[in-house]
Parts: C-alpha cells; structure tokens; sequence
C-alpha cells in the first residue's frame, strides 16, 4: 500500500485535474481524516470519496484509473 507522501507525489506529477484530487484525496485518507473531511476540504461529494477510497482500497491504484 502506499503511503500519504507517495499520494502527495503523484498529486503533484499528474496533469490530469480529476485524478489529481483523487490522489489529494487519498492523501487526506492515509493522514486519517475523515471521508466528510476530505469531502469538504475537495469540495466534493462525500460519495465521490467514498467511491474513490473503496475502490483504491480494493484495486490498489487501478482502481482509480477505472472511474475516469
């Protein structure tokens, strides 16, 4: 699994605006806040992250990849 610095990272390596904020999101996730947390600081849905960290927790990174 990765760790919140690896999200970090990728965040800032990616040009592709969505999966910037899934990455930021997972960062957020990896620092133990909360979904609701994470939702407010994106400016997001609360669903959006729980889609997001379900799936990444499932699929590792591909499962990121997939909601595109």
């Amino acid at each position: 699994m990765h760790t919140a610095d690896d999200f970090k990272q990728l965040a800032k390596q990616t040009s592709n605006g969505q999966l910037r904020t899934r990455y930021l999101a997972l960062y957020h996730f990896k620092n133990g806040e909360t979904r609701t947390q994470i939702a407010t600081y994106l400016g997001v849905a609360r669903g959006s992250v729980n889609t997001w960290v379900s799936n990444y927790l499932a699929h590792g990174l591909e499962g990121l990849y997939q909601l595109s």
